[in-house]
């Protein structure tokens, strides 16, 4: 079983919701704890407590609280979404003390396989909807999918780009007929075959073998990593067509969709 302490904590609020649970139910699997856990609140903060030491959960607390931009997951989120059931509670010198059990839908996300990072890059003039459709169904997915859409005002572009691309373990490129004749999705690409990041392209609207060679002819063979590239392709611009080339890359993830 992979050791989901060693993933990063992801962005997405959601998403950071579905980790923190995996995490207890690893170590709950895995004797760091049981499943049944303490958590004692003071009115200004929870501690999770390991009932059988009376210790704190210190890998999950290292986890997620040696970033400041992070924190703990709170027990109540964590029972709105169905990971926590209360056992008991007690109340001693204006301190709660709450015991709750790890719920068989937590334990059932160990069976998720390791949640992938993916970059995804298109060319906004017409790849736009492509890539909104293709960001929820891998999120959906409890994938790690990022966008540029995502990016907040005010930061450093080009730089949250580059560290985006190299840091990701996928680079989707969605391609259309003039994708790459932005200068942007090319240095993306570059930055992705500079890393050794695996590249998966995917071809709509239109892209073709003919598109491919005029821009092989341009490079002078400097992208030969990505030319080699095995391409999903949207054989034709309809729902059926590009729900198929979803259901591959998935497959290519080794996941099937519900």
């Amino acid at each position: 079983m992979y050791n989901p302490f060693r993933e990063p904590i992801p962005r997405d609020p959601i998403d950071q919701i579905h980790a923190f649970a995996k995490d207890l139910a690893y170590g709950a699997i895995n004797k760091r704890w049981g499943a049944e856990l303490l958590i004692t609140e003071d009115g200004r903060e929870e501690r999770w407590i390991n009932p059988q030491n009376g210790n704190t959960l210190h890998e999950l607390n290292y986890k997620w609280t040696k970033d400041s931009s992070n924190h703990m997951i709170s027990c109540g989120i964590l029972i709105s979404f169905g990971y926590l059931e209360r056992v008991s509670q007690e109340i001693r010198y204006a301190r709660h003390k709450v015991t709750h059990r790890l719920t068989e839908r937590a334990f059932e996300l160990l069976n998720q396989p390791a949640s992938s990072s993916i970059f995804i890059s298109y060319r906004r003039s017409e790849s736009s909807a492509f890539a909104l459709l293709l960001l929820s169904r891998l999120k959906a997915m409890r994938l790690n999918p990022f966008l540029d859409m995502n990016i907040k005002a005010g930061t450093d572009w080009h730089a949250r780009i580059k560290d985006e691309v190299v840091n990701r373990e996928y680079f989707i490129c969605i391609l259309g007929p003039t994708s790459l004749e932005s200068r942007y999705v090319v240095q993306e690409l570059v930055w992705a075959i500079e890393a050794n990041v695996e590249i998966i392209p995917i071809w709509h609207n239109g892209f073709n073998d003919q598109t491919l060679e005029r821009f092989q002819r341009a490079t002078e063979g400097r992208m030969s990593a990505f030319f080699a590239k095995q391409a999903i392709r949207v054989e034709e611009e309809s729902a059926l067509a590009y729900d198929g080339a979803i259901i591959q890359l998935f497959n290519h993830f080794g996941i099937m969709p519900f």
